[in-house]
């Protein structure tokens, strides 16, 4: 067998890996939960659990769903939680597929953390959070074909509940839409376009207002954990009664603290003491640029591959990273799903606006630039130098970077026997 036949099979079988690796992940989480490894208090459950009962608040509307069916129907609310997640991953995963085999795409990334990561909970709400996104651009782009306000104002209705279920929504949504329709009306004079655009999307725009505005304080905190009890009560987890989850703490922090941790998390360390992290999430937003630049690199010939328009992912690449600036900077703290909503945004804003992103003054200079240096390096036009870009990205998250972190085919926060974190086994630097 020839060296690259050989080269081939083995990145073609990691694809196997990384698949087999993201069932066994969720397999071994269930099997968690079964075994009480998770408790109403954890993050990934408690930011579910956020709703109205002591006022209007950010990212209250899912929790105040599950509540209002709890009282409808008492059942347990984590099993409707990871019903929730599961199907959010099948059907997010099932849209990027189909997006990928319309625009024919190699769809081997389609399973690496660059794209998604499959995890058990790991993602929280952000996989439905860019359902939404793509069911928004789709519902603007058949507005703009067949010329039917009815189809712009779903499209508000959905973006306006999307980033009430959570506010990051905003950011990998709505300036893109707001760009797209200033310039679908270039004919216009700017101030129109300008006006234009905010007029259609005023509704979003509110409703990031208001939950900008209305970010929680300690008593809507204790409301909303209180609302609970009865749940708490019926379905015992863990401790009880269960301590106030993190993610309904987070509602109790002030902006200014929440701000200069996110900015601490991304200058932190990283796997060995004094090192910083920052160097490594330079490279993964580098990266990231670079492989789906060169998304069809390694084929997988499930259907016929087509190139993509370098210049126009690139341009999309680069618009989308300046818009979720606020997310990699002071807002957020999980890099690695900061990088999801970056790459599989850009990927549906190829799909249905690329006409608009062919030719943008300077931005368009940039991506060229950039395209003629990757292609002056021959080197990185090799299957396995792509292939260990892919798997080498560090996915810094929450909880700090650390050694598993660096390699995308061991999932984040994989659980191992009876649900005990294998990241647990090792010390994670703050």
């Amino acid at each position: 067998m020839k060296k690259e036949s050989i080269t081939t099979l083995i990145i073609k079988m990691s694809f196997l890996f990384v698949v087999f690796m993201g069932v066994a992940n969720i397999i071994i989480g269930f099997r968690a939960l079964l075994l009480g490894h998770y408790s109403y208090s954890d993050m990934l459950i408690s930011e579910w659990l956020i709703n109205y009962a002591g006022g209007f608040v950010r990212r209250g509307l899912s929790g105040q769903m599950l509540l209002s069916l709890y009282n409808i129907y008492p059942h347990s609310i984590i099993f409707t939680i990871v019903s929730i997640y599961i199907l959010g991953l099948i059907i997010l995963i099932s849209i990027i597929t189909i997006v990928f085999k319309k625009e024919k795409w190699s769809p081997y990334i389609i399973v690496f953390p660059i794209c998604i990561s499959i995890s058990f909970l790991g993602a929280r709400r952000d996989y439905w959070a860019l359902i939404l996104s793509f069911v928004c651009f789709m519902l603007y782009s058949l507005c703009n074909k067949r010329k039917s306000i009815t189809f712009l104002i779903i499209a508000n209705i959905i973006c306006a509940i999307n980033i009430l279920i959570h506010e990051a929504s905003f950011f990998f949504t709505m300036p893109i839409l707001f760009i797209c329709i200033a310039i679908s009306n270039h004919t216009f004079p700017f101030y129109k376009r300008l006006a234009y655009s905010i007029i259609s999307w005023l509704p979003s725009y509110v409703s990031f207002i208001l939950v900008c505005i209305f970010k929680g304080d300690p008593t809507i905190s204790a409301a909303i954990w209180k609302s609970w009890n009865l749940c708490f009560h019926n379905f015992p987890l863990g401790d009880y009664p269960p301590p106030v989850g993190s993610a309904v703490k987070w509602l109790t922090y002030d902006t200014a603290y929440a701000f200069k941790l996110h900015i601490h998390r991304f200058w932190n360390s990283f796997f060995i003491n004094n090192i910083p992290s920052w160097p490594f999430n330079l490279y993964t937003i580098a990266a990231t640029y670079y492989l789906l630049l060169y998304i069809n690199t390694i084929k997988i010939n499930v259907w016929k591959i087509c190139p993509v328009d370098k210049i126009v992912m690139g341009n999309i690449l680069i618009v989308q990273f300046s818009f979720l600036l606020p997310m990699f900077g002071f807002l957020s703290c999980d890099f690695g799903r900061v990088i999801m909503y970056w790459t599989i945004s850009s990927i549906f804003i190829y799909h249905w606006f690329k006409n608009y992103f062919s030719n943008l003054p300077f931005i368009s200079f940039i991506t060229t630039k950039s395209i003629e240096l990757f292609d002056s390096l021959t080197w990185l036009s090799k299957k396995w130098i792509y292939y260990f870009i892919l798997i080498s990205i560090p996915i810094a998250g929450s909880q700090g970077s650390n050694i598993l972190s660096c390699f995308a085919f061991i999932p984040y926060g994989w659980r191992i026997t009876f649900g005990e974190r294998i990241l647990d086994t090792l010390p994670i630097i703050e």
